[in-house]
């Protein structure tokens, strides 16, 4: 029995329920006893302290105290939350700056000064609050226990195993940066601790004889993650801010930690999220995703927000019932200046050479359309490409790393077309899309090249040394924007849009017998298009699901569970102005998507979507806009390397009659796409680009070199 005025205690052999409790009554008299003043330093407004704390009762092991918090209490200004009654000191105010967190504990507001151990209480260094009349109820904090041997320390320095104890005649110190406030250093303080009697009989030891709930219900400690797909900005020219902010947060407690609600806020900038359960974790922690879209910054620099965390427990006792027990912290968001878009600029550092190419394959009188390329396994990279003749004649023609030689495609082997046994490659005038991948067969060596096409009624797929031809359609059906792919169970895919529909082509293994399953019919007016880019439209993440976008009045995103036909739609937008979609998985399985946005004839937007749970996807951010005029379609490419860096081609036509093709880098979902090359030139064609294993870039383009109009170009 704990009596404030003696300032004496009467052990009951008693089991008790945990309890929070103010300790300030034990240890604010005699004045700087067992709380007192180490150091202090003035630096204009701020004043940086010591503040260290003794535990009363020496020898008494049965009162160790648990999850220590000197709260430092004044005035505040700052009430916008979404809940109401949280009052919280800010800019102006008389606030601690350096807190390991916040509490509702003790304020004075809610817990009001009954003379014990159960409410606020006047430490006799501070102002009364009968004369400062404090009105926050959320308070900063330093925390005291053992661990912390050093002032400065912080909570990740505490040992999990010990519990965050504050051993009886223990001396803590903890460094406090106090900024003052307009009026003054008014302020209070308040000691909390958690505790429970401990189990077994004398002589007790702590932790190990005191149970779990002898701590605090509330996590104690958090760290925050800004995820690298956050695109928050602010333009100081402008004055206008923006962008997505997505956040892993790691929540530590004692006990169940997987049973909080996390939510996040920054009021008057986003919306308050709330987390939808936990993502992962590890010993004593778990961890937490949370998104806020759309925000709108309104300076660069440190931005507060924050972060509760609401326990399993309900009620501050019988003072404040009915609401979640709960911690709170503030994270301060680092904003960028800058607008978010980039405009192109003639650049081109470390790319080979001055003329932005590491070499150039040149064929007299023949254009080459739409060249793509593919990486395989073992690092080799495969380019192939339509070559037109005066735009009569086409024929394909790959390329293997030794850009020196070019290889027709009876290089490769046997093969077959549509019509018959052929004696050359060529094929018919409608020859157009196509995809090229560098896979392996199962248990190949990683260097067999997977490419396929289409010519009106057949489309046609190589690998492993071999053509293999499907007839898909009667003659007057076409097939276009077909892709090859081969997924993680064995079986090769050809994604085909023809008919009105878009349709998954597959084989029950590497090359064996063809079905096929119709994802999604598509509207009318919508038959050439579905699968407009003529890259990459298909990807698969590392747990087995391939995700496909396409055109339908809008763009959408489906995934399938590898050699399954049951797709699930993800993303559908039905905005008939977006169009060329290609997709990307990076090593974490983030999904993203990018995609053209018309505007008008003369003004085009790139767009990212991305997911990161791989099925929600967020809104579409602007990553480029100015210094774009007219964006070709279909000619996006979207990969990135082992450190999860993006990269992205397109062309894009800043005069409608030349042509430029950017090659930009960027963390994914960057706010700030940097251009690492940007290729200027009449008409560069339809560029494409492959990541090595090693991470090195390959970029290929078509390029005309318009040397006699009369008899045609070269590319």
């Amino acid at each position: 029995i704990a009596d404030p005025e003696t300032k004496t205690l009467d052990v009951m052999m008693l089991r008790t329920g945990a309890m929070h409790l103010n300790a300030l009554p034990f240890i604010d008299q005699p004045p700087l006893v067992y709380l007192s003043l180490e150091s202090i330093e003035f630096n204009g407004d701020i004043i940086d302290v010591g503040i260290g704390l003794r535990h009363p009762f020496l020898g008494l092991t049965e009162f160790t105290g648990f999850d220590v918090k000197g709260i430092l209490i004044t005035n505040g200004s700052f009430n916008s939350f979404t809940d109401a009654d949280l009052v919280m000191a800010t800019d102006g105010d008389t606030r601690l700056l350096n807190p390991d967190g916040l509490t509702r504990w003790w304020n004075p507001s809610e817990f009001p000064n009954d003379g014990t151990i159960f409410g606020y209480y006047d430490g006799v260094l501070g102002t009364p609050d009968s004369f400062a009349d404090y009105n926050t109820t959320l308070n900063a904090y330093k925390y005291f226990c053992d661990d912390l041997d050093d002032p400065a320390d912080t909570l990740s320095d505490i040992d999990p195993e010990g519990r965050g104890v504050f051993s009886p005649g223990m001396k803590n110190v903890r460094d406090y940066s106090i900024e003052l406030g307009t009026d003054g250093l008014i302020f209070n303080y308040a000691v909390d601790a958690s505790w429970q009697f401990p189990q077994g009989d004398p002589p007790w030891e702590a932790p190990g004889d005191f149970a779990e709930e002898a701590n605090q219900p509330e996590a104690y400690r958090i760290e925050v993650t800004e995820l690298p797909t956050t695109t928050l900005y602010y333009d100081e020219v402008e004055s206008v801010g923006g962008g997505d902010l997505y956040l892993s947060i790691d929540v530590y407690d004692w006990y169940n930690t997987d049973l909080h609600t996390v939510k996040v806020e920054w009021p008057g900038f986003a919306t308050q999220a709330v987390s939808a359960g936990t993502t992962g974790g590890g010993v004593g922690y778990s961890t937490y995703e949370i998104d806020l879209p759309a925000c709108t910054p309104s300076a660069v620099g440190d931005q507060p927000l924050l972060i509760t965390i609401e326990s399993e427990v309900e009620g501050y006792g019988d003072i404040i019932p009915g609401i979640p027990l709960s911690a709170y912290f503030i994270h301060n968001i680092d904003i960028p200046s800058g607008s978010g878009i980039q405009d192109p600029v003639d650049i081109c550092t470390g790319w080979g050479a001055e003329t932005g190419y590491y070499d150039q394959l040149d064929s007299p009188g023949y254009y080459f359309v739409q060249p793509n390329l593919a990486s395989d396994s073992n690092g080799n990279v495969w380019l192939w490409s339509q070559r037109t003749s005066n735009a009569v004649s086409r024929s394909t023609t790959a390329f293997n790393g030794n850009w020196g030689t070019m290889l027709e495609f009876s290089s490769f082997g046997p093969y077959q077309i549509y019509s018959g046994t052929a004696t050359d490659v060529s094929l018919t005038p409608s020859f157009d899309g196509g995809l090229i991948a560098g896979l392996s067969p199962p248990g190949g060596s990683g260097n067999a090249l997977t490419m396929a096409w289409w010519d009106e009624s057949s489309w046609h797929e190589h690998a492993t040394g071999a053509w293999v031809i499907y007839n898909v359609y009667t003659s007057d059906q076409i097939a276009r924007r077909i892709g090859g792919y081969r997924d993680s169970t064995g079986r090769f895919h050809a994604y085909i849009q023809a008919n009105g529909s878009l349709i998954d082509y597959y084989s029950s293994t590497w090359q064996g017998t063809l079905s096929y399953f119709i994802i999604a019919p598509m509207p009318v007016g919508q038959s050439d298009y579905a699968c407009q880019t003529r890259t990459d439209f298909v990807a698969e993440s590392s747990d087995g699901y391939i995700y496909l976008c396409w055109v339908d009045n809008g763009i959408k995103v489906a995934r399938s569970v590898a050699g399954t036909q049951s797709w699930t739609a993800l993303l559908t937008v039905a905005d008939s102005d977006y169009d060329s979609p290609t997709i990307y998985i990076d090593n974490q399985d983030r999904v993203f998507v990018a995609a053209r946005h018309y505007i008008s004839y003369n003004e085009d937007q790139i767009h990212l979507f991305t997911s990161i749970n791989g099925t929600d996807f967020g809104s579409a951010d602007i990553i480029f806009e100015e210094g774009l005029s007219r964006v070709d379609p279909c000619y996006l490419t979207l990969k990135g390397d082992a450190d999860d860096n993006l990269f992205l081609t397109f062309p894009y036509r800043p005069d409608n009659l030349g042509g430029r093709t950017a090659i930009i880098a960027g963390n994914p979902g960057g706010t700030i796409w940097t251009d690492i090359c940007v290729l200027t030139g009449p008409h560069l064609r339809h560029p494409a680009l492959a990541v090595r294993p090693d991470g090195s870039i390959e970029v290929c383009y078509g390029y005309p070199s318009w040397e006699n109009v009369n008899a045609g170009s070269t590319d």
